[in-house]
């Protein structure tokens, strides 16, 4: 079997260590009245990897601080767990070079004041050193008066994902890549606030940007809020997949003592203005660049981007010790171009990051990075070409205050700067402007694989349901509660659910279906509705439809098969096109395919092998291609491999086992590796496991059980732990969950 080895290894420890315990600590905290103490008390108690829940219910707290320490704090759920924290939830601090990776997840955050509070504020700046990530995600920011919802202070990056902010105040989420005040206090020009963030090059499409995405920012006034607002001093933004309501984005200026060296990619989201006060989606005046595209953008009645430069006498910006910007200080490019004294301004939209000011100084430029617009405009298929309709117009352009600063075309200068362009508005993205040469991939979405199952992509696996005269129906969950329940649609009795993965890369998985003729289809689905039929192709009955993954990487399933001779083909997808079709080697029939994953953290899908022995193996793949097979070790036939997850939420899937007896075991694996057996408890053999997902959004795959009455339950995993067990409901015995080919 592709030269594998198999290589005996005994599950001895996984059947004497039944209830053994995790190498991570777990509190609970139970949300009533007060909280303050005992959550303070399990946070001192918590170290690295640790996790702290907090049960459902409502519940108040004061300010507490997270220092130094990367936990989980997790609740049961955006409107499950209600947390009134008048005075903000708390200050999460990483001092010195600390590398901040915490979490916070799963609750509602509120105020019962009618002034202003500071929800939440992120310290990571007391060293030069660039460093991350949080993650933020599944979170109600109920702050109707606060200034800001989220503040994130210092050269770090992280997630800010599926959580929802609503309100009246002047920004949902403000960042500064300024350092603390010992290091830049704007008193000089060795010491400008964000000067470090400026020596810090920019990341197209790379991972180590704060990444906000999914989430819905609400103005609940004729003014509307900033979703974002980077202060004075910048940040590296990729803000994608987001809905927007009464709601912008904007940028202050590099002046006096700062400089905003701010990047910007901003694309798949819809921005709607449905106030009568006058207004723009976008402010880029006084620094940084960036890609704006592929938006969805209604009702603006200034449908463009304001471009401009704060320390141009026009505008005003002449505090010290950054003065004005006009061709008489040296940390400013001073071109030579005649009608742009100074330009390019320090920073200005247009420029390159990348650069300390000391070097600028010295004599090293800033160089060209314009700013790119592209096919933005009021049409749906602007921000998502599956809605269909009209074609977007690319009617969203850029609005210039300073004409001579920024220009579409060319700067004709002496030497430096001669050629280069400030922006461009194109329809498609381009391959360059001016004198730079544009090459971007963006980062693959999103930023952490989706849960397994998730229909509605909201970051929660789902449960699909089929009866025995072919209707379909959807639980759309929210942790242990049904979200909703809805109807999908019929199909004959012919034809077979036979995989569940997102084919077109909208964040929401689609089914995939086959006929008894060999014939293949997708239903492309948003929540419980089905967007779109379409047929993929017809594949001769000897071959069987084993696995859907994503073997290439492209955050895209595609499907793996399999024919009665034991040759396996794969087809990489892109929606219900077949990109690539190609055969991926042979197995003799002893061997079964008994899970996908992607066991060695590469982002790209796996297979899992066992043989009528019970030996185990797994082929790493790339694409199509096998890129190594090895042997595991063998576990006695009374176990079976009955899933595939990642309980740990190490981005590393493991193994479920379970025996004739009913008893769960874990694999916890690095690659072909267990680094970790246990025992995790056991069942009647009344109940089944149906799959596994990630049904609370935790980042970590749960267990979904069902009985021979039809009660559903799951296992909420952390590790090897089951950290709650809850009942989810009853269905009647004509429907069966749709379990293949979903792990």
């Amino acid at each position: 079997m592709m030269r594998l080895i198999a290589v005996l290894w005994s599950l001895f420890l996984c059947m004497v260590s039944l209830g053994a315990e995790a190498s991570a600590t777990i509190y609970n905290v139970s949300c009533s009245g007060d909280i303050t103490s005992t959550l303070t008390s399990a946070i001192h108690s918590a170290v690295n990897g640790d996790t702290i829940n907090i049960s459902a219910g409502s519940c108040s707290m004061n300010n507490i601080g997270l220092i130094n320490t990367n936990i989980t704090i997790q609740g049961a759920g955006k409107g499950v767990t209600v947390i009134t924290a008048d005075h903000g939830f708390g200050q999460m601090v990483s001092p010195g070079a600390t590398v901040p990776s915490w979490r916070l997840t799963g609750f509602t955050l509120t105020s019962t004041l009618n002034v202003g509070a500071l929800p939440l504020v992120v310290w990571a700046d007391q060293a030069a050193v660039y460093r991350g990530g949080f993650r933020i995600d599944h979170i109600n920011f109920n702050y109707p008066n606060s200034g800001a919802n989220v503040y994130i202070f210092g050269p770090t990056y992280g997630l800010i994902d599926h959580s929802d902010f609503t309100g009246a105040f002047e920004s949902a989420i403000l960042t500064g890549l300024q350092l603390t005040s010992t290091l830049e206090d704007g008193s000089s020009i060795s010491k400008l606030k964000g000067g470090f963030g400026a020596s810090i090059p920019y990341f197209p499409g790379g991972p180590t940007n704060l990444y906000i995405e999914d989430n819905t920012f609400t103005g609940t006034t004729a003014a509307g809020i900033a979703a974002t607002d980077t202060g004075y001093s910048g940040g590296r933004i990729v803000f994608r997949h987001n809905t927007l309501v009464n709601a912008t984005m904007y940028s202050h200026w590099t002046s006096a003592g700062s400089v905003n060296s701010l990047w910007w990619e901003i694309y798949n989201n819809s921005f709607t203005w449905n106030s009568t006060v006058s207004m723009f989606p976008f402010r880029l005046q006084g620094g940084g660049t960036g890609l704006i595209y592929n938006n969805t953008i209604i009702g603006f009645q200034q449908n463009f981007i304001v471009l401009g430069e704060g320390r141009l006498t026009s505008e005003g910006q002449s505090g010290p010790p950054l003065l004005f910007c006009d061709g008489t200080h040296n940390w400013d490019g001073n071109a030579g171009d005649s009608k742009a004294p100074g330009w390019p301004c320090l920073g200005q939209t247009g420029r390159n990051a990348g650069v300390s000011i000391a070097s600028i100084q010295a004599g090293v430029k800033q160089t060209s990075f314009p700013l790119y617009v592209w096919n933005n405009g009021p049409q749906a298929s602007c921000s998502n070409p599956s809605q269909g309709g009209p074609p977007c117009d690319n009617s969203f352009g850029v609005n210039v205050r300073d004409l001579n600063w920024f220009n579409s075309i060319p700067h004709v200068t002496p030497g430096f700067g001669k050629g280069d362009v400030d922006y461009s508005v194109s329809a498609s993205q381009p391959t360059g402007a001016g004198t730079h040469t544009l090459t971007y991939t963006p980062y693959p979405y999103p930023y952490v694989p989706k849960a397994s199952h998730d229909f509605d992509g909201d970051g929660q696996s789902d449960i699909a349901w089929r009866d025995t005269s072919g209707n379909t129906a959807v639980w759309l969950m929210n942790g242990a509660q049904l979200a909703q329940s809805a109807g999908v649609g019929a199909a004959p009795a012919t034809w077979s659910v036979v995989g569940q993965r997102d084919f077109d890369g909208d964040g929401k998985h689609d089914w995939l279906w086959r006929d008894t003729g060999g014939n293949v289809a997708l239903w492309f689905l948003s929540g419980a509705q089905v967007k779109q039929v379409v047929g993929v192709g017809n594949v001769p009955m000897t071959w069987s439809v084993v696995g859907t993954a994503d073997f290439n990487g492209d955050r895209k399933g595609d499907i793996l098969w399999r024919d009665t001779s034991g040759n396996v083909a794969i087809w990489l997808m892109d929606g219900a096109q077949v990109i690539q079709s190609a055969g991926s080697g042979s197995a003799p029939a002893a061997w079964s395919v008994v899970g996908i994953g992607d066991f060695d953290g590469d982002g790209k899908s796996d297979i899992l092998w066992r043989d009528t022995s019970g030996n185990v193996a797994i082929w790493f793949m790339n694409g199509v291609q096998i890129t190594r097979s090895a042997g595991i070790g063998n576990v006695p036939t009374a176990w079976s491999v009955v899933g595939t997850g990642d309980f740990d939420g190490n981005g590393k899937s493991d193994i479920l086992w379970r025996d004739t007896s009913g008893n769960i075991a874990i694999w916890l694996m690095n690659g072909a590796q267990p680094v970790e057996t246990s025992g995790v408890g056991m069942a009647p053999n009344t109940w089944s496991i149906a799959e596994t997902g990630d049904y609370n959004g935790d980042g970590r795959s749960d267990i979904l059980w069902r009985d021979a009455s039809g009660n559903v339950a799951i296992w909420f995993m952390n590790g090897l732990q089951i950290t709650q067990s809850s009942a989810v409901g009853n269905a009647p015995i004509a429907w069966s969950i749709q379990g293949a080919n979903v792990d």
